[in-house]
């Protein structure tokens, strides 16, 4: 004769060790968001990741069988893990990443123009216009890696700042973020000069990038965003800029002066697009797949297309000289895309 057995009370144990992990990452979570854990705080958890290993072979041998034994072991595993978060960097477990500065420049000497492939890394960056200065480029830097800084002086002079990330400088290096830093102790500050047209090439990496090329001769322009937020402001230039972006991960503004003529290529990346182009510019956009809305002028008419992808222009475009016209190609990705 078969025997009814009461129904288990309790939680299982599968619930309970889940539970148990998610609170232990919202906690983590928390306390980075607070800056109670910083960078290298978070480098220690990433470098004692063999830890979970462990704690998964024990439970193997010795917890399937008891719930206790299981909840146990996870607390445990975990407890150790924020403990050694919190002392690892004094105790020097933390990466040594050897934060580096470095003061560059070059100066225009006999350069009627310049080519530039400008390439950052971890750290905030910002490119802007020199002030009273005989140099081509300065550059004030606080980095982890190396730097790689050529020039090819002439009639047209080429300059390369690059970086180059090493392995026992990089810390542990996740999906391409530097987890032992945090960007905002390094930066990339890079000035150029007003005085001769450079095409310029730009590299982003992880963190803020403000590049402002109002005051620059600007005769080419590509961009390659990285990862973190980029605010770009272009130039006015009298003939007909051709421009590339290539957006990384987050949000990409750009900024188009009064004047501005302008063939752009922008492919976005994850992350919202935001275009400011001039009131009563001559502008005509054609948007092809993304994921996102799309918000453009309410005065602007499709004149092809059918959803999120056609073709607009904006009221003057029509009557407006080729040399005056802003033409946009735009592929999206994840993320929106706004023009005002």
């Amino acid at each position: 004769m078969s025997q009814a057995l009461p129904p288990a009370s309790g939680p299982r144990s599968g619930a309970v060790i889940w539970a148990l992990i998610l609170i232990a990452a919202g906690v983590i979570w928390l306390l980075r968001e607070l800056d109670i854990f910083t960078a290298q705080n978070m480098a220690v958890l990433l470098r004692l990741w063999p830890l979970i290993l462990i704690a998964i072979g024990v439970e193997l041998l010795i917890g399937r069988g008891s719930r206790a034994a299981s909840t146990l072991i996870v607390g445990a595993t975990i407890i150790v893990l924020v403990a050694l978060m919190f002392v690892g960097p004094s105790l020097g477990l933390a990466p040594n990443v050897g934060v580096k500065t470095l003061s560059l420049s070059e100066p225009v000497g006999e350069a009627a123009s310049a080519r530039m492939n400008l390439g950052v890394g971890v750290g905030n960056a910002s490119v802007t216009a020199l002030s009273d200065s005989n140099n081509l480029i300065e550059a004030d830097l606080r980095y982890v890696g190396e730097v790689q800084f050529d020039v090819a002086a002439g009639a047209q002079t080429v300059v390369t700042l690059n970086h180059e990330q090493t392995t026992a400088s990089s810390g542990f290096d996740f999906f391409g973020w530097t987890l032992a830093l945090d960007p905002s102790d390094l930066h990339w500050n890079i000035l150029l000069t007003p005085a001769i047209p450079i095409d310029l090439t730009l590299n982003g990496g992880v963190g803020t990038s403000h590049v402002d090329l109002s005051s620059l001769q600007i005769t080419r322009l590509a961009i390659n965003t990285g990862v973190g937020d980029s605010v770009v402001t272009l130039p006015d230039s009298d003939d007909v800029l051709p421009v590339s972006v290539n957006g990384g991960v987050g949000r990409t503004t750009l900024t188009l002066p009064e004047g501005a003529a302008l063939i752009a290529d922008i492919n976005a990346g994850v992350g919202e697009t935001f275009i400011d182009v001039p009131n009563d510019a001559a502008v005509r956009i054609q948007i092809e797949g993304g994921l996102g809305g799309v918000t453009l002028p309410s005065a602007w008419q499709r004149t092809s297309g059918e959803d999120r992808n056609g073709v607009w222009e904006s009221p003057t475009y029509g009557t407006a000289a080729s040399n005056d016209r802003i033409e946009i190609d735009y592929n999206g990705g994840v993320g929106g895309l706004r023009v005002d």
